[in-house]
């Protein structure tokens, strides 16, 4: 019995080491490969060219959406770490998209990026304009820009 679990022991263990030779093999980006071993690598490792890697931009529009259509909330309100201010609002069908900067316009990047997280249509039309905000703490004037579009959902 002994004798027996040693040799299955001693099975198990060259299997394992062949396992991981040949995932060190296949995972070690050093060694050289043929062009069409190379191609089936790539697939195996990035994936597809359609899986689209999820930013935390799209974590926070889904939170976002989610705040809205599960409560009577009307609009739901957040700060991104660079100074983009963004505004989900919800009026039974119609939504409203606002994303807003003191003294610097939100760039179109920004803004199609933003468009493709929320789900914003394409053909949504964006409205920008500026308004002065008034600090309450320290009583001064900044200029907001923002970025507004609307569209409706059934």
């Amino acid at each position: 019995m002994a004798q027996r679990a040693a040799e299955s022991w001693g099975a198990i263990r060259r299997a394992s080491i062949l396992l991981l030779c040949g995932w060190a093999w296949v995972s070690s980006p050093f060694i050289p490969r043929p062009p069409q071993e190379l191609e089936s690598w790539n697939t195996m490792t990035t994936g597809t060219a359609e899986r689209k890697k999820t930013s935390a931009l799209d974590v926070t529009a889904a939170k976002m959406r989610g705040m809205l259509t599960g409560t009577e909330t009307r609009f739901v309100y957040q700060k991104l770490a660079r100074g983009l201010e963004i505004v989900l609002q919800r009026d039974d069908h119609r939504w409203r998209l606002a994303l807003g900067r003191d003294d610097v316009a939100p760039s179109d990047n920004e803004i199609e990026i933003c468009r493709a997280a929320f789900g914003v249509p394409v053909d949504t039309e964006v409205r920008n304009s500026n308004k002065e905000r008034t600090n309450p703490k320290t009583n001064t004037q900044t200029q907001l820009y923002v970025a507004d579009m609307t569209w409706t959902e059934a």
